[in-house]
């Protein structure tokens, strides 16, 4: 064998060492990395893949769509900060709850065809037309409780209604506003 022929087969072993060296350096690395992708994986959960389950949320709005991409309920605030719970139907509103700064909440049901209102607030449940305005109240304070009813330009014109020591009473109202006759347990008065 030459000079030539034993450098070419020295060489040759280096490589073959030196391959053997890369092939297990390779095999460690897929090994390691392997056991690092597996130790991240978590059991599955007895919930659908399309759940996402988080600690916190921050967000200006958040939005509930159907299928088709509507949304049909959502959270956001209002322009003063309020906070403002609403559930859809097509583009508008139809029920929503308010929580006041003043802590004072409502609860608004909104009819879609007629615009008609049920709202519940702190102070009482009221009943609106179409135009927004009252047409049935009914308040509950610890002093009184009233049944109230407008008619269509708005004006009270009647009004039933229990007071302090368990007095009821009854007013009625001409379409100007002006009472025109009272009822209080045995008193009545007309004007």
């Amino acid at each position: 064998m030459s000079s030539n022929d034993s450098e070419i087969a020295r060489r040759i072993e280096r490589l073959e060492r030196d391959n053997r060296r890369l092939k297990l350096a390779v095999g460690f690395a897929a090994l390691v990395g392997g056991a690092f992708l597996t130790m991240g994986q978590v059991s599955p959960r007895p919930y659908d893949q399309d759940v996402l389950r988080v600690k916190g949320l921050v967000a200006e709005k958040v939005a509930i769509l159907n299928n088709k991409g509507q949304p049909v309920a959502g959270l956001e605030g209002t322009s003063d900060g309020t906070p403002l719970l609403f559930m859809n139907a097509g583009d508008d509103k139809h029920g929503f709850f308010v929580a006041a700064k003043d802590g004072l909440m409502s609860l608004n049901v909104v009819d879609p065809k007629s615009k008609s209102q049920l709202a519940l607030k702190h102070d009482g449940l009221f009943m609106r037309d179409d135009g927004g305005k009252d047409k049935v109240i009914l308040t509950v304070r610890k002093s009184q409780s009233d049944l109230i009813f407008h008619d269509e330009a708005n004006a009270r014109r009647l009004v039933l209604g229990v007071s302090e020591g368990s007095k009821s009473f009854l007013d009625l109202f001409d379409p100007s506003g002006r009472l025109r006759w009272s009822f209080s347990g045995t008193d009545t008065r007309s004007r």
